[in-house]
């Protein structure tokens, strides 16, 4: 995070989910990784608190988006993991013998509990896992899979996403 102009923050993924931050206020970004780990150890809100205590961020300014990642229907789990998650962000596919979880709406009800207005967040529509024609995907394409690169910050105080 940062909220110096001309300095672009950036986090690396192949399933896991971006979320990208902005608040116009201060022109203090964050770029956060949030794979599952980082999501059940809630690193967006603790993002958006580190904000407010660097920078004066109050979440109600800020603008916030959930890049491509994993979708629910592809992140296949264990109990292990789905333990870890709110029962409103998994559910047990018995066909499958699996737990599914959303890492996309785990992220954004983080955004939205911290008080990032709903009207001002985006969340993407896509898939790593399904649209990998388009997208890298770990979980797909293994170990050797490429990597996308989400990248914020501002120019001279105009917002960049």
């Amino acid at each position: 995070m940062t909220n110096q102009p001309n300095v672009f923050v950036a986090v690396s993924v192949a399933d896991c989910t971006p979320v990208l931050i902005y608040d116009p206020a201060t022109q203090a970004v964050a770029a956060v990784h949030a794979g599952w780990k980082g999501t059940m150890n809630r690193i967006v809100a603790k993002t958006l608190l580190q904000m407010t205590r660097h920078f004066g961020t109050r979440p109600t300014d800020c603008l916030a988006y959930i890049g491509a990642c994993i979708s629910e229907c592809a992140f296949e789990v264990d109990a292990d993991v789905a333990d870890h998650f709110d029962g409103r962000f998994k559910r047990f596919d018995e066909e499958r013998n699996k737990f599914l979880v959303d890492l996309k709406q785990a992220n954004l009800a983080q955004l939205l509990d911290s008080g990032v207005p709903e009207k001002q967040i985006e969340v993407s529509p896509y898939c790593t896992v399904a649209q990998n024609d388009t997208f890298f995907s770990y979980r797909k394409e293994g170990k050797r899979s490429g990597r996308m690169l989400a990248v914020i910050g501002t120019m001279g105080g105009a917002q960049a996403f």
